[in-house]
């Protein structure tokens, strides 16, 4: 059964169809023209003045909200779904559909525009190159690796959590990034039964490491 939770944001109240009539939804408008410029062109490729001019607001807005750029991208990669609370309802189901549950919740986020332009924007501004890697590489961590090791029950927890975490970053280069047509043109049913055997490996079947394998993912 596929993962049904809801995985959406509180919608801003507006007057119409203008401006947000709270700072806090003026706030959001940003923090989303934030997200898709930085989705569009990574971090080292978006300007807060191109950011203010999606926004339609002022770039002294921009700072006035969210202070400076840095912060402005931890905001836009900050995810709209609580991965501490989904993920050990994912894990409790019975232990011959924990793989599939979790490949399909992978896949209907990344279906959805803003998780996926949450992780397309992690993923361009990830490099060294792009700007970002340090808090791309510290986002990741705190946000999803840490709390999927914390729910599993089994050895190498945080190593298995990074596993499933390269198979994401790496689903989101070749789906959505590079848009190679073979991986981009698959349906979403396809793609779970791709990925539901390697997230079985990863997180679930024995990995065979050595007794001293790595056991610690740091931020």
């Amino acid at each position: 059964m596929a993962y049904t939770g809801d995985m959406a944001r509180p919608a801003s109240r507006t007057r119409g169809r203008g401006r947000p009539t709270t700072d806090e939804g003026l706030r959001e408008v940003i923090r989303q023209a934030a997200l898709t410029q930085f989705a569009e062109a990574g971090y080292s490729g978006t300007s807060l003045r191109k950011i203010a001019g999606a926004a339609g607001v002022d770039p002294s807005l921009v700072l006035h909200y969210f202070g400076s750029k840095e912060e402005l991208f931890a905001a836009a990669l900050t995810p709209p779904v609580d991965f501490s609370v989904v993920i050990p309802q994912l894990l409790s189901a019975p232990e011959s559909q924990r793989a599939e549950r979790v490949a399909q919740f992978i896949v209907q986020l990344l279906d959805r525009p803003e998780p996926r332009q949450t992780m397309t924007a992690a993923v361009r501004s990830a490099t060294p190159t792009g700007g970002a890697d340090v808090q791309v590489r510290r986002a990741i961590t705190t946000q999803v690796i840490r709390p999927l090791a914390e729910a599993l029950q089994s050895d190498h927890p945080e190593l298995r959590a990074a596993m499933l975490g390269s198979q994401m970053v790496g689903l989101v280069m070749a789906r959505h990034v590079v848009g190679l047509p073979t991986v981009a043109e698959l349906t979403s049913e396809d793609l779970v039964a791709i990925i539901a055997p390697v997230v079985q490996r990863y997180l679930f079947d024995p990995l065979g490491l050595a007794a001293t394998g790595p056991t610690e993912v740091r931020g």
